[in-house]
């Protein structure tokens, strides 16, 4: 698989760890936004990423972007255990139209991360 549409989103300071270990396979990933990083972030929403580095500070929902099958699923769950306001999974073909789809959440429109219904959301 070529990773260049992955390394896209961690040259624009995002945290893509694979999940399962760092096998060379890997195809299931978590996303992560630091403070420090440029970008969309959910106003009063933070949360710390631990590392044998230290705590990294984030301001943005956790995702995961994943292969499923022969698709690729580009998600967001931060209610617990049902769906909430910003809660999605979407479908892609190729992992690089999931990934513009992740730069997009991240960088792009804040309105894709901040719905309706949210805090700093479009009411």
């Amino acid at each position: 698989m070529d990773k260049t549409a992955l390394r896209r989103l961690t040259d624009a300071g995002l945290i893509v760890l694979a999940l399962g270990g760092s096998r060379p396979g890997a195809n299931c990933y978590a996303l992560f936004k630091p403070s420090a990083v440029p970008g969309n972030r959910r106003p009063g929403w933070e949360t710390e990423l631990a590392t044998t580095g230290g705590d990294i500070p984030c301001d943005a929902p956790c995702a995961t972007l994943g292969r499923d099958g022969d698709r690729w699923l580009f998600c967001v769950h931060e209610f617990f255990p049902d769906s909430g306001p910003g809660d999605f999974c979407r479908e892609f073909d190729k992992l690089e139209e999931a990934a513009e789809a992740v730069w997009e959440y991240y960088f792009g429109d804040p309105r894709a991360m901040n719905p309706d219904g949210l805090p700093g959301g479009s009411e």
